[in-house]
């Protein structure tokens, strides 16, 4: 088992980008599913292109259509596996590595 360790490297992001699931969650957001490229267990990683905290629930308008995207954009991805990993801080998922990815926007 590797120990957390804050590291990064390109190749990471491209094995993500080649192996893992993407699947929509709702407008907006999509998850995506594999094994992290550096401890190899299995994570799941939210995107989405909304943060709203509320206290209590407000309707939303409807959401104007969007124009497609063509231009992927970098996304920063971190591993979220729920193994032990020596070292890790209180708190704190995965083992530490993070990357990045190009991704249309959800």
């Amino acid at each position: 088992m590797q120990p957390y360790e804050e590291v990064t490297d390109v190749a990471y992001g491209e094995r993500v980008a080649a192996a893992f699931a993407v699947r929509p969650a709702r407008p907006g957001t999509m998850v995506l599913t594999g094994a992290c490229p550096r401890c190899d267990h299995t994570m799941e990683f939210l995107i989405t292109d909304q943060v709203v905290k509320r206290s209590h629930h407000v309707p939303a308008p409807a959401p104007a259509p969007a124009p497609a995207a063509t231009v992927p954009e970098d996304e920063p991805m971190m591993c979220t596996c729920e193994a032990e990993h020596e070292h890790r801080p209180a708190g704190f998922v995965g083992c530490g590595a993070y990357w990045n990815i190009k991704v249309l926007p959800a």
